[in-house]
């Protein structure tokens, strides 16, 4: 788990504290239970704080991704899908790109869900922000790989290649490239 970066979340609480005065705690508390991967500590908290704040795309997404961790992946897909509705930002788009391709552990999403997530993550890389994350690019480069579409494989990988070389998926991918 990177460390998340404070601009952001700083953003994201004084967003939540104007839809729901108080739930920026129970918030935060959903958000390290998430990070340290208690899933279900992660759902009981942010439905909490959905209840109280049903239309932050934060806690949708958030909320979904965690209920994807636990299994529940059609609900979680739902609360993030509502997220996206709300704001089509790089990081909801991301995080369904994510859960859809790889709903947990050692699971893989089916041919259409994959898919999906490759339009998502190439619609989050058109972001300014996608430059500063390289998670987005290794997205793309996988869901390419894993989906035979060569071309965007090999310009995704010269994209690490130049702007992340120190990165181990770029050499990972430089690797099956060369």
């Amino acid at each position: 788990q990177q460390s998340r970066d404070m601009e952001r979340e700083k953003a994201i609480w004084a967003e939540l504290e104007a839809l729901s005065p108080g739930s920026v705690a129970d918030f935060k508390a959903a958000t390290e239970a998430m990070d340290a991967q208690d899933y279900d500590k992660a759902v009981t908290l942010f439905r909490a704080v959905h209840e109280r704040a049903p239309d932050s795309d934060a806690v949708l997404r958030r909320l979904g991704g965690s209920l994807v961790a636990t299994g529940e992946t059609e609900s979680g897909f739902a609360f993030m899908e509502q997220a996206l509705a709300i704001r089509r930002s790089p990081e909801n788009l991301i995080s369904l790109a994510q859960s859809l391709a790889y709903p947990g552990v050692g699971k893989e999403g089916t041919k259409a869900q994959k898919s999906r997530a490759y339009e998502l993550t190439k619609e989050a890389n058109r972001s300014p922000q996608s430059f500063k994350d390289p998670d987005y690019l290794v997205m793309q480069a996988q869901l390419a790989l894993d989906l035979d579409k060569i071309d965007d494989f090999r310009h995704v990988t010269e994209q690490l290649v130049a702007k992340h070389p120190q990165l181990m998926a770029t050499h990972y991918f430089n690797a099956i490239l060369a």
